[in-house]
């Protein structure tokens, strides 16, 4: 600054300032301040830079208007002596030659609260625990926690729980699956077929990489479907995107597979539902296919929410927790992509790094036989829940 100040600019890679226990952009920019405090400089502006939501890449990027610049020197000097606090404190503990190695706040957090070091200062706990309780709350955790009820076994019977908790407590306690059988046949019986299994992966970066996307946008880049038939047959599409680019081959290429016909069945079908609404947004001559496909799909994550509950799922409804239980001959870990992020990466590199010096051919199969995978298992998956009844 022109009076000898200093103007410091915290950057990041959202489209918001986040104040979440896992961001806490403010403090970042606080711990700033401090370090240049401490070293002797005078801070007398704070700003954080992030992207813009609302950007839309059209050519060469435009910085000042894929950025925003927002300043929070008020915010931070609201929260600075809390933070010097909190780095004492730190700086403190560190110090100490010896800490006590089994006292760990986390034991009276909820499972998605824990630190990375949970593990390591609860070495104790055992295999089903209370913290694999879907959605229990951090309260009935610290009730649990101070009467030392820390196994999902030693829950006394008449401790609060909702319907859905006190039966993933049976499942442990029973050590058995507890299936709701005529529910799991109603909301199959609902699907018409043809049903078609479907599976996207998708490609994001903070800085969009052509013409009419957005920061963080996610790109369809790859699709697997397996279509089955009420007599049984089993047929599979595939595409995979060779460049980055919106894809109008591959959409045109769904719809000839699919035409807009019987029920489409995804894992966690928000996901697909929101990247539909997002290809009708760039690719408006899919509007009526994509907004067939979301209003006729179907969630098969649902059924293990509520209905198959099994204490092997450690409280997740994951196909990656359930698909190793009720199909235990299907396995991802011979797979040389074996998960969405990677797949994300590899096809990142291979379209984008001009110094990639993978085989192209070997990669295309890789990425194919993930997705594939992931449509197949919910095939499988769904062949076991019709066997039941």
């Amino acid at each position: 600054m022109s009076d000898g100040t200093w103007h410091i600019y915290e950057v990041k890679s959202s489209t918001s300032i986040k104040t979440d226990r896992k961001h806490r952009h403010i403090d970042d920019a606080c711990f700033q301040k401090y370090v240049l405090t401490e070293c002797g400089y005078v801070v007398s502006k704070v700003s954080i830079i992030h992207l813009n939501k609302e950007y839309i890449k059209q050519g060469n990027i435009v910085a000042n208007e894929l950025l925003e610049i927002v300043d929070i020197t008020d915010a931070v000097d609201n929260i600075y002596s809390s933070v010097v606090n909190q780095i004492n404190a730190a700086s403190n503990f560190i110090n100490n030659e010896v800490i006590n190695e089994t006292v760990c706040s986390c034991r009276y957090k909820t499972r998605s609260n824990h630190c990375d070091a949970f593990g390591y200062f609860n070495k104790a706990i055992p295999e089903y625990s209370i913290y694999e309780i879907g959605r229990i709350s951090a309260k009935k955790v610290g009730l649990l926690a101070d009467n030392e009820q820390l196994a999902i076994i030693d829950i006394p019977t008449d401790f609060e729980l909702n319907v859905n908790q006190q039966t993933q407590v049976e499942s442990v306690k029973q050590e058995q699956p507890i299936l709701n059988i005529p529910n799991i046949k109603r909301e199959l019986d609902k699907l018409k077929f043809p049903l078609h299994f479907i599976d996207y992966e998708t490609y994001a970066s903070a800085i969009p990489r052509f013409d009419g996307l957005s920061p963080h946008k996610h790109l369809t880049f790859q699709v697997s479907i397996h279509t089955l038939t009420e007599n049984g047959t089993l047929t599979h599409f595939e595409y995979l995107l060779d460049d980055m680019q919106m894809p109008i081959d591959m959409l045109q290429a769904m719809q000839d597979f699919t035409r807009s016909t019987g029920t489409f069945v995804s894992w966690h079908a928000s996901f697909e539902i929101g990247r539909n609404k997002d290809l009708i947004e760039w690719l408006p001559q899919f509007t009526n296919y994509l907004t067939y496909i979301n209003e006729h799909t179907f969630d098969l994550e649902t059924i293990f929410k509520k209905d198959y509950i099994d204490y092997r799922f450690h409280g997740s409804s994951s196909i990656k927790k359930v698909l190793p239980v009720l199909c235990p001959d299907i396995t991802y870990s011979d797979l040389d992509v074996n998960n969405g992020t990677m797949a994300l990466d590899t096809w990142g590199r291979m379209v984008l790094d001009p110094n990639f010096n993978e085989d192209i051919e070997t990669t295309r199969k890789n990425l194919l036989d993930y997705c594939e995978l992931d449509t197949l298992a919910m095939v499988k998956i769904y062949e076991v829940l019709t066997n039941l009844y």
